[in-house]
Parts: structure tokens; C-alpha cells; sequence
């Protein structure tokens, strides 16, 4: 954590898994992504540039993070896109 002039205050680390992605997590991103309707030609771009993303071999350590008015963190951990429901 940086304060605001910059200078490091503090530092938090989590042991956590690494958790690989699956084939089963790239599909649902996917239709994620391509849903919806989109105007002619774009789902074609949209399908090309996703073919041209470069995939992680595993799943992010966290999702969000937010700091309250009291300087507390609240770090989400990573669900897989498979995972519908959020705690």
C-alpha cells in the first residue's frame, strides 16, 4: 500500500493455489464476450481478436479490490468465469 505522497506503508501477502485455467473457463469468456447483438462484421473482429489473446496458464490471484472509508481492504478472491454465483 502506498500512502499519498507515494511512499510505501505497507506491504500484504496471501499464500493461495495457483489454479489452472481450463478449456471449460476460456469457453465461457468467450460467450461472455459474444453475446448480445452485435452490428455485422463484428462478431467476426470480436471472434479474431479473442483467438489472438494470449491465454494465462492459470487463473489470477484476486478479482477486485476495494478500500472502505476507513481504510480497511476487502480483496476478492478469483472464481472461475464457470462459477456463476458470487458470495
Amino acid at each position: 500500500m502506498h500512502g499519498q505522497d507515494g511512499g510505501l506503508q505497507s506491504i500484504v501477502r496471501k499464500q493461495h493455489d495457483f489454479v489452472d485455467v481450463t478449456d471449460a473457463d476460456i469457453e465461457v469468456l468467450r460467450e461472455v464476450h459474444l453475446v448480445g447483438d452485435v452490428p455485422p462484421g463484428t462478431r467476426e473482429t470480436m471472434v479474431d481478436v479473442l483467438d489472438a489473446t494470449p491465454i494465462r496458464e492459470t487463473m489470477p490471484a484476486h478479482d477486485g479490490v476495494i478500500v472502505d472509508s476507513i481504510g480497511n481492504w476487502w480483496v476478492e478472491e478469483c472464481r472461475r468465469p464457470t462459477e456463476t454465483l458470487r458470495a
